[in-house]
Order: C-alpha cells, then structure tokens, then sequence
C-alpha cells in the first residue's frame, strides 16, 4: 500500500517512514526542520559545516519517502526562503557564498538519488502525473492506482460527512469509527483511515464552528508574538 512497498520492474522497494507511522508524515517534519537549519547556516559561522551535513542529511532522507507532498513542500519552502534572501539587505558576501553551497550540495544529492532510482520516481510521479493531466490511462495493475482510488474514496466520505454536520462535525478522532460504521461492509477492516487532508479532515470533525475555535486559537498566539 501507500505506506508500504511498491513493485517497479519486478522488485518490492519500501519507502523510508523512520519511526513515523506513514513516510509522509517523517517528509513533513523533515520539510519543517530545513529552514532552521537554513538559518543556522546563515547565522551561526561555527557550525557551518556540521549544519551544511545535517542539511544533506535531511534532503536524503526526504527524498528516501517519495512522498510527494513533501517534496512540493521542499519546493514551496526553497521558494520562500530563495526570496527571503533576495529581499535581505544584510547579508554579507560569505553568507551568500555559503547560499551557494547548500544551493549546489542539495542539488547534486537529489540529482545522484533521482538518477539511481529513476525508475521508483517513475512510479510515483510519472503515471499518476499523465493520469492527472488526462495525457493516460493509469495503468490497472499500477502500484499507484490502488492508492488514488482510496485516497478518492477517503475524501468523498469526508465530505459526505461534512454535509451531513456542517457546524458540530463527527467529533474530535471519530473520522476511521463513523468511516467503518457507515461503509465496514465495502472494504476490508484495514483500510480505515483518516483522510488524507488535514483540512477536510478537521472540518468533518470539528464542523465550521469548531474550526473557526481551532484557526484562533492557532492564528492568536502567532499575532500576539509579533
């Protein structure tokens, strides 16, 4: 399944989830964890190096879970800290030197790791990407099709949940039990799980009402900060 193997050419590879429960929640914190070391790297001429290693580090294992929202997270936040830096006045010619390095260091770590498992990329990427954009059909022994329909499944229930208690929801971790006490005779008893999106996921919860309690209490103390 998705977090587990997948067949490419023949060969049953697993992807990297530490000791996380699913791969994409080890790429989330690994995608949070690399502009503080971005900064460190900037900041702290000390620990340049052991920062710079700490870096690769990260970036092998992001891309160890092909996970694919963690990658678009790591482009969404070279993005951001790539015009953080352009609009900085302050930082010295060394700082930008050292810019270059982690610049050029991630970029040779994911092109050798792409290169060498091209064709597990391919799985990931490729098929579903055509499949999207309607260029193909997706393959119907595809690893990846499997993953889609119950991901497509998941959020059909979710929302089926949201219309059914708009303003109260489910309850706070009642998604996978209304999940099996609605639809248990469809699937088998391991496929409940929450969906995967954390905002259909907290709305069909929580409902429009708790959710506007949970954007406060997330939005007030970052304001109150600044």
């Amino acid at each position: 399944n998705d977090a587990g193997g997948y067949f490419s050419n023949s060969a049953l590879w697993t992807r990297g989830q530490g000791t996380t429960p699913h791969p994409n929640i080890l790429g989330g914190y690994l995608v949070v964890g690399l502009p503080f070391l971005f900064e460190g790297i900037v900041t702290y001429p000390r620990w340049r190096w052991p920062l710079v290693g700490a870096l690769g580090l990260i970036i092998l294992g992001l891309l160890s879970t092909f996970s694919r929202t963690a990658l678009l997270g790591l482009a969404g936040c070279a993005a951001v800290l790539g015009i953080s830096c352009w609009r900085c006045r302050v930082l010295s010619p060394q700082a930008w030197r050292w810019i270059g390095i982690v610049i050029g260091i991630g970029l040779m770590i994911g092109v050798v790791f792409i290169v060498n498992n091209q064709d597990y990329f391919r799985t990931r990427w490729s098929g579903p990407l055509k499949h999207w954009l309607g260029l193909a059909p997706l393959d119907a022994n595809a690893s990846e099709l499997w993953n889609l329909n119950e991901r497509a499944w998941y959020t059909q229930a979710a929302y089926k949940m949201i219309v059914a208690y708009p303003w109260r929801g489910i309850g706070a971790g009642n998604f996978t039990l209304v999940l099996y006490q609605n639809w248990h005779e469809q699937v088998a008893h391991y496929v409940y799980q929450p969906v995967n999106n954390t905002f259909l996921l907290l709305v069909s919860e929580l409902g429009l009402g708790g959710i506007l309690w949970w954007a406060l209490l997330l939005i007030v103390p970052i304001g109150l900060t600044l």
